[in-house]
């Protein structure tokens, strides 16, 4: 059983393993969205829909502010291309996007009875893309947390093996 999770935690290692800074490629188009996202959802609470709600309010709020992170982290200066500032980024991004749809879905849900006569046709639509984007989103938060993971017991591992070599061994 053990050998085979090794296998599969290869064969993920190589399926996510990248030669390019991706984070210097995709900085400029990060911060386009963000700025974007920032952007709409703070004009969305200076001028609220009619049907406010608590729930739109947390998950603008929540918007908000990961997008806020995202632009603090992409102009900040910090190392990015390391796997904790990726981590970081990655998160950030995702849970803005997450929020995003939940800021959308509150909406829609708040929206009036007399209203929802279209709502009918839709509704298998509606249900089938929140499970799509909430597997999706899923999906990547465990791929990412499990590459994290594995780094960081990969760098404890070597750390442990480093304080094990006897002092003279470097000098040889």
């Amino acid at each position: 059983m053990l050998r085979v999770i090794r296998l599969i935690c290869q064969w993920l290692r190589d399926c996510l393993k990248t030669d390019t800074d991706w984070i210097k490629e995709t900085q400029g188009t990060l911060m386009l969205v963000a700025s974007v996202i920032a952007t709409v959802t703070f004009q969305s609470v200076v001028n609220p829909p009619k049907t406010l709600t608590k729930d739109f309010l947390t998950f603008n709020t929540i918007s908000f502010i990961s997008t806020l992170s995202i632009i603090l982290l992409l102009i900040s200066g910090l190392p990015l291309k390391n796997k904790v500032g990726a981590w970081l980024l990655t998160i950030a991004m995702s849970s803005t996007i997450i929020f995003i749809g939940l800021t959308y879905i509150s909406v829609l849900e708040a929206v009036p009875d007399d209203m929802y006569t279209w709502y009918e046709a839709v509704e298998p639509a509606y249900y089938g893309s929140i499970i799509a984007l909430t597997c999706v989103c899923g999906f990547c938060f465990l791929v990412h947390t499990a590459h994290f993971i594995y780094w960081l017991v990969d760098l404890a591992r070597d750390h442990r093996s480093e304080q094990a070599k006897p002092e003279g061994a470097e000098m040889v």
